[in-house]
């Protein structure tokens, strides 16, 4: 069985912005210690374009 890698972020805007966009979800859950939402993303190429591509809207804005 292949493993698979992921990625995190408490960032709900940025979050929405991966699902809308085809990233795979697959959990999100309630940080114990700080309260604070946060998502499991599978870590692959389509998640590492999104990234380059939310960092690159956020630098024009």
């Amino acid at each position: 069985m292949e493993k698979r890698e992921f990625k995190y972020t408490y960032n709900k805007e940025q979050s929405l912005f991966f699902v809308k966009n085809g990233a795979e979800l697959v959990d999100y859950d309630i940080h114990k210690k700080t309260k604070m939402i946060f998502f499991k993303f599978v870590n692959n190429d389509k998640l590492q374009e999104l990234y380059s591509l939310w960092n690159s809207n956020k630098r024009n804005k």
